[in-house]
């Protein structure tokens, strides 16, 4: 291990352990390949998931402290109507090209090292979270460099881009460019403004000067330039920086799942979707829990009145919604008390009174202990299962409540739940069963010697 990384002896024991585990990582790796048929096609069967899973949590503390980041369409949607706009702005987006496999661990590293040791927002959040650079950039190149695949029986390392599939891979990827927009965006004073989630960029652009096109020129230039001079790009020249896409200057433009649109100085939001959504939701007979349509259905009109600023709006997709669950061979009769009860609900603004009782209740809601099982038709219903949790777990007929019970020499103290809710999950169906993660391959096909024949 280089010395060089380690600057402070709390760093050392934080990079050592990483060090070790990372040696100890490759011995097993190459044990299961030479021993095992282990799939290693999902991340979190990995041996590194656990360090990966630990830079995730470190950078998603640095996205929060982040200017120009979208957390959702809700979040846009509230910023948007919050202000009047000038009649003379106009709505423009930006699309990064290949993200992910153009983020190079080299530049990456380099550029969320300076930021958080040099700029000032960086220190304040370093001192604010509490963050250990060193060991975050060590664990970084560990998720990133050694991101291992399995094809058949042949294992593949990543040697370029994002470990794709990693937990902390969208973290990473807003992270790393968020740094170069909080030097380029300001600079700009005709972005009014300017939010980016992950590959898809939004911005409100006003003319403040008669050479409107080179000011824009500019910025698109600042915004393409992101590492160009970086040595890492200009020794290799097979790997290129990160580029965007712009659209034209317009005064209506889709962003995420929204449709945008500015009318003189107001901005109107309405929800965006694709021709190619076929809405395949899961037909009646399906073995799902009913709380699944319940849960679409509420989730559908919660969106209507999040994403649609123009009451108008809000009916005619829960409408859409109700007619897809339709041709998907649902009963109007089933649908309609659902839908009803859920607009009634989300979309008639509750009395105060309905929310003062609301909100005592989530405040005095008791602890649960969640009990998960696959849903099938023909077993007691979910009320039946908390009836007898009550009556033979909590408050027997014949003992103390549960909660008096003493506890302590067997569990170090009382419990600490009170009600059963029960988790159903579904049951393996035709897509797990036709279209599996694993390879089908006889024991007698074996993709290394493909390779050796071919390459």
């Amino acid at each position: 291990m280089s010395t060089s990384i380690v600057q402070c002896s709390e760093s050392l024991v934080v990079v050592q352990f990483v060090d070790d585990f990372f040696h100890i990582c490759i011995s097993l790796l190459r044990y299961i390949n030479s021993h095992s048929r282990l799939e290693l096609l999902s991340h979190i069967v990995s041996i590194s998931y656990g360090i990966a899973k630990y830079t995730d949590l470190i950078l998603k503390k640095i996205v929060r402290k982040m200017p120009y980041v979208a957390t959702s369409s809700k979040d846009v949607v509230k910023k948007l109507i919050a202000k009047k706009w000038d009649a003379t702005c106009t709505l423009f987006t930006m699309d990064a090209s290949s993200m992910y496999t153009k983020i190079h661990f080299e530049h990456a590293k380099d550029v969320i090292e300076e930021f958080l040791r040099e700029h000032l927002l960086g220190q304040v959040i370093v001192e604010q979270e509490g963050i250990n650079i060193n060991a975050l950039i060590f664990a970084l190149r560990i998720v990133i460099n050694y991101n291992a695949f399995k094809f058949g029986d042949t294992f593949w390392p990543q040697i370029a881009g994002t470990a794709m599939g990693a937990p902390p891979a969208p973290n990473y990827a807003t992270v790393y460019f968020a740094i170069w927009e909080v030097t380029i965006v300001p600079t700009f004073p005709e972005l009014e403004f300017y939010e980016r989630y992950i590959d898809d960029g939004f911005g409100i652009w006003k003319p403040l000067f008669p050479n409107n096109d080179a000011c824009l020129a500019l910025f698109k230039e600042s915004i393409q330039s992101f590492g160009a001079d970086h040595p890492f790009f200009l020794d290799n020249p097979d790997h290129q920086p990160l580029q965007w896409i712009f659209s034209d200057l317009s005064k209506h433009v889709i962003f995420l799942d929204l449709s945008i649109t500015l009318t003189r100085n107001t901005i109107a939001t309405s929800i965006y979707e694709t021709p190619q959504n076929l809405y395949l939701y899961i037909p009646p007979h399906s073995c799902h829990s009913p709380g699944v349509i319940k849960g679409l259905i509420y989730g559908c009109v919660t969106r209507a009145k999040a994403l649609c600023t123009n009451e108008d709006d809000w009916m005619p997709y829960v409408q859409k919604t109700f007619n897809r669950l339709l041709v998907r061979g649902h009963s109007a009769s089933d649908l309609l008390p659902t839908f009803n009860l859920a607009i009634e609900k989300i979309l008639v603004k509750r009395t105060r009174r309905e929310t003062i009782i609301a909100h005592l209740r989530a405040r005095n809601k008791k602890i649960p202990l969640f009990f998960h099982l696959p849903f099938n038709p023909h077993d007691p219903p979910g009320h039946t299962i908390q009836a007898a949790f009550m009556d033979t777990i909590i408050h027997p007929p014949s003992s103390n409540h549960i909660s008096l019970l003493d506890t302590i020499k067997l569990h170090g103290g009382a419990v600490d739940f009170d009600e059963l809710v029960v988790c159903y999950h579904r049951q393996r169906n035709l897509g797990d069963i036709l279209s599996p993660r694993k390879l089908r391959m006889g024991d007698d096909y074996s993709i290394s010697d493909v390779f050796a024949r071919h390459f």
